[in-house]
């Protein structure tokens, strides 16, 4: 394939398509700066910048190889003094390499171990591995030395993720995810999502979303559901917001959902190229490419916005948003309509009211001098549905006639 690593072979019963490296760049993003692995480096990546500099080079064995290559990458969320980063392959049974980066040891040598399904960050000095063959939870301090091993709580557990809150974190099998705390081995909470890709916390932890192939389900940091998308095309990564709402791409859309037990869903934009979001800031969307290159896409956030300032009923932010007029079309009148906020949607049809109220006064007028004359005014008919629903809601009794021809 011309823009990608895709090889087709053909025999005489069809055709072969092999997949020759793995198409998603590992990367980890934190504080406006990304480090990814791209061309046997690991780089950092000053996002909003053009600082893109190499930290260190990789070994042959940690670097993409034909059906092996750099899967995840995880940065250690719970220290601020230097940055530790583990970079998992599954090369040789599950390969990981421990970076501790500062200004003192960025040429230094990564510790590594081998045998390993997944590995992720514990607390400040501490990480732990997983043993999917036997099983098996290892914690080690970040001279790779082992400091405590135990079982899994979970059965048939394949995959750790890093759960946010220190001394804890995420078990994975095919059909739920567990919230393990090793210190006192309890599992602190369940949720029931069938085989998690990537787990996303938000900047104070008080929310996780995990990424299925097909699927977002949002929870809260003790793993109670929040809402859950079921979606008909891939879900490639996902960010969340400064202001709460996460943000996901798919093949061919960025698409929000907002974190309410409704799960608003919708689309930003939509994509001429996959790629992986890594970080949202304002009205930019800092993401990666296939080709593990930085790129940055304008999204228009006005929508969700508008929506979670209704469901936390901050009008002001409301109002200002409707005055704006950046938001119009039927869509959103319906949206308010079928979510129980007519007189909001008033406000969106002002215009069209009063052209409409000009057309009935004409017609009350023809009525005088005239006989009877059927009337159907669209316009007119919906503000007039709108009007009943808002004094429906303040308890006014309407009685009307209204055009048989009216379709509203």
């Amino acid at each position: 394939h011309p823009g990608g690593s895709l090889l087709a072979a053909g025999h005489d019963s069809g055709m072969m398509v092999f997949k020759l490296s793995r198409e998603r760049p590992a990367y980890a993003a934190s504080s406006g700066q990304v480090f990814y692995v791209k061309s046997g480096y690991l780089r950092r990546h000053v996002l909003g910048s053009v600082t893109d500099v190499p930290v260190v080079g990789l070994r042959r064995s940690a670097r993409q190889s034909v059906g092996y290559g750099p899967r995840t990458l995880v940065l250690n969320p719970y220290n601020n003094t230097e940055d530790n980063l583990l970079l998992h392959s599954t090369a040789e049974g599950g390969l990981y390499y421990l970076f501790c980066l500062n200004q003192v040891q960025n040429d230094h040598e990564p510790m590594k171990g081998r045998g390993v399904a997944a590995a992720v960050f514990l607390r400040r000095n501490r990480f732990i591995t997983l043993d999917s063959k036997f099983q098996e939870l290892v914690v080690r301090s970040l001279s790779n030395e082992i400091r405590k091993r135990m079982r899994s709580p979970l059965p048939r557990c394949d995959m750790l993720f890093t759960a946010r809150t220190a001394a804890r974190v995420l078990l994975r099998n095919d059909e739920k995810v567990a919230l393990f705390e090793p210190d006192s081995r309890r599992v602190l909470g369940e949720v029931f999502a069938a085989r998690v890709k990537y787990v996303v916390w938000n900047q104070d932890g008080s929310m996780v979303a995990l990424l299925s192939k097909t699927a977002v389900t949002i929870c809260s940091r003790d793993l109670e559901l929040l809402c859950s998308v079921q979606e008909s095309v891939r879900v490639k990564s996902g960010v969340w917001d400064a202001e709460g709402v996460f943000v996901y791409t798919t093949h061919t859309h960025i698409k929000y959902v907002l974190p309410i037990k409704s799960a608003d869903v919708g689309i930003v934009r939509t994509l001429p190229d996959v790629v992986y979001a890594v970080e949202a800031s304002g009205d930019t969307l800092h993401c990666l490419n296939r080709s593990a290159k930085p790129i940055a896409l304008s999204i228009d956030r006005t929508e969700y916005l508008f929506k979670l300032a209704l469901a936390k009923q901050k009008w002001d932010v409301v109002m200002r948003t409707v005055r704006s007029g950046r938001l119009c079309g039927q869509a959103v009148i319906g949206y308010l309509q079928n979510m129980g906020y007519p007189e909001v949607a008033l406000h969106f049809v002002e215009r069209q009211e009063g052209e409409a109220w000009v057309q009935y006064c004409r017609y009350c007028a023809s009525s005088v001098g005239g006989g009877e004359r059927e009337l159907y005014v669209p316009s007119l008919c919906g503000v007039l549905v709108l009007w009943c629903l808002v004094l429906w809601r303040v308890g006014t009794v309407v009685c009307g006639v209204i055009s048989p021809a009216c379709r509203c």
